[in-house]
């Protein structure tokens, strides 16, 4: 069984079915269709890797999902674009942050990225006119991670596997010989049941990790650039990230079907599944207020968070942001957008874990930590939660 038909839920089930024709699989999700939350509110970014430590596991992921990624469209005939990206620095504490990208991009293996001054910057990019220095990332592409879904799940339904919609999954209990998953209708019982709820991972995680994680969702809000003012965006331009934190900032991006989004930002979400501007869940917010991890990390990062509530209130302080990049852009330009939530794994020492985690608990494996690059990652991803059920078998 695989809980949860998100790109990594749906990825996982292609990868499991090819290694192993012969068993029976099921995916239960509790929504009405796939895609609903993370999968489907991304930024529909390919990522080339230039951002991950060498040798973590968002490194090794992002470069072999993102060939495993490029093989699959290609094959399939999904829509895609490799656009390029810019990283822009436009101020000078931000050189020695883009020279260490640099050099993440060439630990990693990539090729032809570039430092570029000012003017080889604008030839790309020519409404970048706050450039100092940028990085220049050839791989970097868009694709619609729905349409990706819906092949997934047309190829994988066509092999025999079931997919359960409306199946909310409230409990998972291990025996002796199979596992039992609790839906509000019916019980299930199989071999092995691997997780993949993004936002609620923390719920299924194993004793030992109990005491170490939570869940603390991020909402990121994003804005429309009006079709007047598309012109200003060629392909990606973001901002040299501050490297402390699992965010890559607010950014341009020119969507596979020509229109910009322009986010999204990084604010305290107070409600796992609360895309409104002040959703709240008394038991989501108790789960996140009542834990010494969080108090540990909101010591360290208060000014941090309440500059991003405070952008996300005011629509003049994001555009500020934007033109930090593209200084033509104003306020009226944008259009209220998308919403999505990012599940971001906390640990009790008040940490942001800034690389994948997958918990083996008996016959249980949990995706308990799989923020941004997992759309792009997602094949590699499954391909590894694949490699421990066959070393477990």
């Amino acid at each position: 069984i695989i809980v949860g038909s998100g790109i990594i839920g749906l990825s996982t089930a292609y990868e499991y079915i090819k290694s192993f024709p012969k068993h029976k699989l099921l995916i239960l999700e509790k929504e009405s269709e796939i895609f609903t939350h993370q999968s489907g509110r991304n930024s529909g970014v390919i990522h080339s890797g230039i951002y991950y430590k060498p040798r973590s596991l968002k490194a090794k992921n992002c470069i072999q999902g993102y060939h495993l990624l490029m093989n699959f469209v290609k094959k399939h005939k999904i829509p895609f674009k490799i656009t390029g990206k810019l990283i822009v620095a436009y101020n000078k504490n931000q050189i020695n942050d883009l020279n260490k990208l640099y050099n993440y991009g060439i630990s990693n293996g990539l090729k032809k990225i570039k430092i570029l001054n000012s003017k080889e910057s604008l030839k790309i990019e020519p409404y970048c006119k706050n450039v100092i220095k940028s990085l220049y990332v050839p791989q970097s592409g868009i694709i619609n991670y729905k349409l990706l879904g819906s092949k997934i799940l047309e190829l994988i339904i066509r092999k025999g596997v079931e997919l359960r919609l409306n199946s909310y999954v409230k409990k998972i209990i291990t025996n002796k010989n199979e596992v039992s998953v609790f839906t509000k209708k019916k019980i299930f019982n199989a071999k092995k049941v691997i997780v993949c709820t993004g936002v609620f991972s923390d719920k299924f995680l194993s004793p030992s990790l109990k005491k170490k994680f939570r869940v603390i969702p991020f909402k990121g809000e994003y804005y429309n650039l009006k079709t007047s003012v598309e012109k200003y965006v060629k392909g990606l331009i973001y901002p040299v990230p501050d490297l402390n934190f699992p965010f890559l900032g607010v950014h341009l991006t020119k969507t596979i079907d020509n229109d910009v989004e322009a986010g999204p930002n990084a604010v305290l979400a107070f409600s796992r599944e609360g895309y409104n501007k002040l959703s709240f869940s008394l038991k989501d917010f108790s789960k996140i207020i009542f834990w010494k991890g969080f108090w540990k990390f909101i010591i360290k990062v208060w000014r941090y968070g309440f500059y991003e509530y405070y952008r996300s209130f005011s629509k003049t302080e994001f555009t500020r942001s934007l033109q930090n990049l593209v200084p033509e852009i104003k306020k009226e330009d944008l259009i209220l957008g998308k919403t999505g939530i990012r599940a971001q794994i906390l640990s009790y020492e008040g940490k942001l874990i800034d690389d994948f985690l997958i918990d083996k608990n008996d016959k249980i494996f949990n995706v308990v930590n799989a923020p941004s690059p997992a759309a792009t990652s997602s094949f590699a991803i499954a391909k590894s939660i694949i490699n421990k059920i066959k070393k477990d078998n």
